[in-house]
């Protein structure tokens, strides 16, 4: 059997020795952090710990972070929110929104206009990522952009969104690829969503960061006093604390994604001398250390996945959350990719600690199961 290699950490980061370490110590303290009692105290200690690690990392106050199990539902208690804030006031709040969103926003948006509960405006991008403006915009309640795409890793330029936008306009971002690969959000962002299983922590928590202007957004969901009163649930301290340990060392963590840009270019640089036709989604943009996405002309991107995942290398193909749908990837169409090129284009996000030689394998593979696919 051939050993594995993982090209997909974009879907899940691997996780980190001591943030696994950290989780398997907490699990140890059987306790519910509402409790009163010593355990209890002792576990609601090692959540406030990490809850005090992220906000440290965030550049935020403690107070602004909000635990729930994933970032998919964070996206939809921020929309239930908004949604929860136009009923007590009595009136439709106005989205504006891009098209490259991830599908557990995008979708659940979509779902809230049809349901009359809000107004969406989709903003286009040209084919530098960029928004092509229109007078609609400047004024909404609430302007979402990813932060940065988890298929092609292109970041988002902030400077002209903030310059643009009302004072008044909550701003907010899906920043799930972000938190350990590059720098922190601009303070002007009034909400962001974060995700510890893209982060190098174990799956199953997220972080809804609401701050400034974003305060003023109701609790949607009856339940316990959980959270602020904002999420009711206990809280998975265990993995809770993973995600905090990773945030306790985020310079590090960001500092070894870094590192990853060269063998990202190397990977780019081999296959542009492999298949000359080929093509680099935003090559010269700035995109996330660890992110590429190829365009390889006249090649089944799906045929592709299955040869590979025979020969154990993982590879992304779209966002794990919709590949196995089979509609057209709506996020690439946006991107101004043609149905056929979408079809052709495939995404490696390296994980930590990847070695070169890993990397070298894992190009060895690709070429050979291209060739296999077109000689068959």
């Amino acid at each position: 059997m051939k050993k594995k290699i993982y090209f997909d950490a974009n879907s899940s980061s691997i996780v980190t020795k001591k943030a696994k370490k950290t989780f398997l110590k907490t699990l140890k303290i059987c306790a519910n952090p509402s409790s009163t009692h010593k355990l209890g105290r002792k576990i609601q200690s090692k959540l406030n710990q990490s809850r005090l690690y992220i906000s440290q990392a965030l550049q935020v106050n403690d107070s602004n972070i909000i635990f729930t199990s994933s970032a998919s539902e964070s996206n939809r208690l921020l929309i239930d929110s908004i949604c929860e804030l136009g009923r007590k006031k009595k009136y439709l709040p106005k989205i504006c929104c891009s098209k490259i969103e991830h599908p557990s926003l995008a979708k659940y948006l979509k779902l809230a206009y049809q349901k009359k509960l809000l107004l969406l405006f989709y903003f286009n991008l040209n084919k530098k990522g960029n928004i092509i403006w229109k007078k609609n915009y400047y004024f909404a309640d609430f302007f979402f952009h990813i932060a940065a795409h988890n298929e092609t890793g292109l970041i988002c330029n902030w400077n002209t969104i903030i310059n643009k936008i009302s004072n008044k306009t909550i701003l907010i971002s899906d920043a799930s690829q972000l938190f350990a690969r590059a720098s922190n959000l601009p303070k002007r962002i009034d909400s962001a969503i974060f995700s510890s299983h893209k982060s190098g922590a174990i799956c199953g928590c997220s972080v809804l960061m609401l701050r400034n202007r974003a305060k003023i957004l109701p609790a949607p969901w009856t339940g316990g006093p959980q959270e602020f009163n904002m999420r009711p649930g206990t809280e998975a301290v265990a993995i809770i604390s993973s995600f905090g340990f990773i945030a306790k060392n985020i310079k590090k963590q960001r500092k070894k994604n870094k590192k990853l840009i060269k063998l990202r270019d190397y990977i780019e640089n081999k296959i542009i001398i492999k298949y000359r036709n080929s093509k680099i989604l935003f090559k010269n943009l700035l995109r996330l250390p660890n992110t590429t996405a190829i365009t390889l002309p006249n090649l089944n991107g799906d045929v592709l996945r299955i040869v590979l995942d025979e020969t154990n290398l993982c590879i992304g193909f779209g966002s794990a959350c919709s590949s196995l749908s089979i509609e057209t990837n709506q996020s690439f169409l946006a991107l101004k990719l043609n149905k056929k090129d979408i079809k052709s284009t495939v995404r490696i996000s390296l994980p930590i600690n990847i070695s070169k030689k890993d990397v070298k394998e894992g190009l060895r593979r690709i070429f050979k199961t291209i060739n296999k696919i077109k000689n068959h």
